[in-house]
């Protein structure tokens, strides 16, 4: 009976976080798939996406892309989103037969959930991010919750890791 490939997926942005994730799994992983959603909304949108194609195509790792989004306006941008990010994330993830879903979650997400989370009075069972967690079907892990945005911005650019600023975390 012949076993079938293994893979792990990682959702990949374009950015800082995202981008040293994904150095750091090839460098101990063989057999990844890169996930990445290119919604159109922004200005730099199509940078992020030749970003992570073009690291994808450097070390001969498989990319999945979705694009040309249809968005209605009337529900929260937020939501749909994260929503659509997540559907076609378990539809690669069941295509590639994957254990695991990575994300780029990191202490700074930790931070700012946790006072979302307190500031909403949310009755939560857990305050923050888990590291691994089960949702859409996927078993998710988020393996950065130990570093900052500033410690991935520093080991893309020891590493010369080309990554994506997005202009409206400024806004």
């Amino acid at each position: 009976m012949e076993s079938k490939t293994r893979y792990s997926l990682v959702a990949v942005s374009g950015g800082s976080d995202s981008m040293a994730l994904l150095d750091i799994l090839r460098k101990e992983k063989k057999n990844l798939v890169v996930c990445h959603v290119n919604y159109g909304f922004r200005d730099s949108s199509l940078r992020d996406e030749l970003i992570v194609r073009k690291y994808c195509e450097k070390y001969n790792l498989k990319v999945e892309v979705l694009k040309d989004i249809e968005f209605d306006n009337k529900e929260n941008l937020e939501n749909f989103a994260r929503v659509t990010r997540y559907n076609f994330f378990k539809d690669i993830y069941i295509k590639y037969n994957c254990d695991y879903l990575y994300v780029g979650h990191n202490q700074d997400d930790l931070i700012e959930t946790y006072f979302l989370q307190k500031i909403r009075d949310a009755k939560c069972d857990y305050y923050g991010l888990k590291e691994e967690i089960y949702i859409y079907e996927m078993n998710v892990k988020r393996v950065l919750l130990n570093y900052s945005k500033k410690d991935l911005e520093d080991y893309c650019l020891k590493n010369d890791i080309e990554y994506g600023v997005d202009e409206t975390n400024f806004d």
